[in-house]
């Protein structure tokens, strides 16, 4: 999350301000460079240092901790953040590969013609852009899904916007892993929701009105049930962690649980 003249840090203590002075100075130093020294930039991309790799990772990073604090303080997704990342992430394909599963679809006769760095920068852009309407799909319409069922909004279209913007990053399968696990996510939170304030009522009208527990019980049970109707779980906050899980864990996750299934 960005303030303006520096930005907000996560320590031990919490959420504090840093100025733009110490952010440069505390770059500089983990560099190997000091305030006073000129930064040689050529230099630093040449030892591998700094990579395009290591960019990307940072500027999703970047976005989805906006993101996530963002919705769950103002139930907001800003297009200020999801569309200039949407398009970030077709470009960054571009320079770091994608995960392959769209283009891999294409026949191979088609790339043979092409240049390797050529070829490979398509496929990539193929399956950034396979993996931002994939996302973006699945969003929509289990959001217009919801609305035809219950006849209230379930997501909006921020929601949409950042699954377009995580899948351009991430391709087909982790969106699906991403996807997939905020879900399943969102769900327990939900589910421990209502328990607890159902508990907690039942707590009160027992102690308050004197209620027995068999009457107190299913009263309070019936006054929880309204969390699940007008409750608004922040789902993008459980889009952009999940998201930030698979983009770092992504592959390991996916040979874990494949793993299980494939035991004898």
């Amino acid at each position: 999350m960005v303030a303006a003249g520096g930005q907000l840090c996560v320590g031990a203590s919490g959420l504090s301000y840093v100025d733009d002075q110490t952010v440069g100075r505390t770059t500089m130093r983990r560099l190997g460079s000091t305030p006073s020294d000129s930064l040689d930039w050529t230099k630093v991309v040449s030892e591998r240092r700094v990579s395009f790799a290591t960019a990307k990772y940072c500027l999703l990073s970047f976005l989805l901790v906006g993101l996530i604090f963002t919705d769950l303080d103002c139930k907001l997704l800003p297009d200020a953040l999801t569309l200039p990342g949407l398009g970030l992430g077709l470009v960054f394909s571009l320079l770091v590969p994608v995960q392959r599963l769209a283009s891999a679809w294409i026949p191979f006769t088609l790339w043979r013609h092409l240049p390797f760095s050529y070829a490979w920068r398509a496929q990539s852009l193929i399956d950034s852009a396979a993996g931002a309407a994939l996302g973006a799909f699945l969003v929509w319409s289990a959001g217009f899904l919801y609305f035809k069922l219950r006849g209230v909004e379930g997501m909006g279209l921020g929601d949409v916007k950042m699954m377009a913007m995580v899948g351009s990053f991430l391709g087909m399968e982790l969106t699906l892993l991403t996807i997939g696990t905020a879900a399943f996510a969102a769900s327990l939170f939900g589910l421990a929701t209502m328990i607890i304030v159902w508990l907690r009522r039942a707590r009160r009208r027992m102690s308050r009105a004197g209620e027995a527990a068999g009457r107190a019980l299913p009263r309070a049970w019936q006054s929880a049930q309204l969390i699940y109707r007008f409750y608004e779980i922040p789902f993008g906050a459980f889009l952009g962690i999940t998201g930030v899980l698979a983009f770092f864990c992504g592959d390991r996750l996916i040979r874990w649980y494949m793993h299980l299934w494939m035991r004898p």
